[in-house]
């Protein structure tokens, strides 16, 4: 087993003890954070040294995770009764999926607090999400699913350009593409028949096809659940400001939303969740366009979600919530719900640089921005008193420290 890499001079006040895999991202720092500062002892595994998740201090132990699943089972089971860890906390769906591969080995050691198979099948399959959504009165986008390419002609006088292709179920068709080395797109557009039918053409060779959707305008909004045997745990909600790649993507700025805004959709929201018996975290996200005020459903994310730092900056405990309710059957405290704004960095300046230098490459013909409104604004932003980073703290410097250091290795060629 690896050594702890952090140093062991810290103590929790908590007897409860978590275990994350998965502390390499913004997603996994922020579960350390949110954990570590309400009191929790964090173990965490990250796939390397550059889990900068590993460098938080509020990470009591933290270990490179072994690679075959055997020595993983081996390395979690040996942490758990090392540090006498309670509840197992991941962060990608991957890693879910994983567990639940492994559910009955993992629970005899520890209790996972993660959905189980039959829920995460359900909302990793956007047909199924959007029928369900639809059934409690949330619009779906039109949408489209070929069996087979030769359908295609059959809809040329039916569909309005620009369409959205995405695919229902990405880890069905992942090993596939990869076999015949065609990228996984998380979406792609088509703005004209020529584009349509270029883009299904590659996917011939393993005869499946993405979902073609109509085009929603308006900007990635998410409300924001933790449920708890059908009751609403806590709640956040939020719109995103910049996405990467600009047209539409993960938030690379994005900001808090009041409570007593959207809350016809959120109630359509919870019945959702609850109408799928969900328990645990989840992020719905739509598409709102504020000019008709029309929200369009897109998916569910039933894990821990892109934007999280922006929720725990925002006094929303959604990690340490999860152990609290589900793992120790407590009750939650009220804590104040703050405004705040959060900037994931590196994806920002990628966006900028693609708005400035290389807006031939966005794809969505109805994005439109002014480059100076986008330059000051991408500057002011630093000195704006409610505004966040998804990595730097001054509470917490060392993740964004490492983050730097390896990056400016990476840049250099140093391994």
């Amino acid at each position: 087993m690896d050594t702890d890499i952090r140093a062991k001079n810290q103590m929790s006040t908590s007897k409860t003890t978590v275990l994350i895999l998965g502390a390499d991202s913004p997603i996994g720092l922020t579960i350390v954070r949110d954990l570590g500062r309400n009191g929790y002892t964090v173990v965490a595994l990250g796939r390397n040294k550059r889990a900068i998740g590993l460098y938080s201090k509020y990470c009591h132990h933290g270990f490179i995770r072994e690679k075959s699943d055997a020595d993983l089972l081996t390395q979690m089971e040996a942490l758990s009764r090392q540090y006498d860890a309670s509840f197992l906390l991941t962060v990608s769906e991957s890693d879910i999926q994983w567990c639940n591969n492994y559910r009955s080995k993992i629970s005899d050691f520890i209790t996972p607090l993660m959905p189980t198979e039959a829920l995460l099948s359900l909302v990793i399959n956007k047909e199924k999400t959007q029928e369900y959504a639809e059934s409690v009165g949330i619009r779906v986008p039109k949408t489209l699913q070929l069996v087979d390419f030769s359908e295609l002609a059959s809809y040329q006088d039916k569909l309005q350009f620009p369409l959205v292709l995405k695919w229902s179920n990405p880890h069905q068709v992942i090993k596939q593409l990869n076999e015949q080395r065609i990228v996984l797109e998380k979406f792609e557009y088509a703005n004209n028949w020529q584009e349509l039918t270029k883009i299904l053409e590659k996917y011939k060779v393993i005869s499946h096809f993405p979902l073609i959707q109509e085009y929603c305008a308006g900007k990635g909004f998410g409300q924001f659940f933790l449920v708890n045997q059908g009751e609403i745990e806590l709640v956040s909600q939020h719109q995103r400001v910049h996405e990467w790649p600009p047209e539409g993507g993960s938030s690379t700025l994005c900001q808090a939303l009041p409570l007593d805004k959207h809350q016809a959709c959120m109630e359509r929201s919870k019945v959702l969740l609850q109408k799928l018996n969900w328990q645990g975290v989840a992020m719905v996200e739509y598409r709102y366009d504020e000019l008709t005020d029309q929200y369009s459903f897109m998916e569910i994310n039933g894990r821990f979600w892109g934007s999280l730092p922006l929720a725990y900056y925002s006094g929303v405990s959604f990690a340490a919530g999860l152990v609290r309710t589900l793992g120790e059957k407590k009750c939650l405290e009220a804590t104040p719900y703050e405004l705040k704004q959060c900037r994931y960095m590196i994806p920002e300046v990628h966006r900028l640089v693609r708005i400035l230098f290389q807006p031939n490459k966005i794809v969505d013909p109805n994005f439109k921005v002014s480059k100076i409104k986008e330059i000051v604004r991408f500057f002011t932003l630093f000195f704006q008193p409610n505004c966040r980073y998804y990595l730097f703290s001054l509470s917490d410097p060392k993740p964004f420290i490492m983050d730097t250091y390896f990056a400016i290795k990476k840049l250099f060629g140093a391994s």
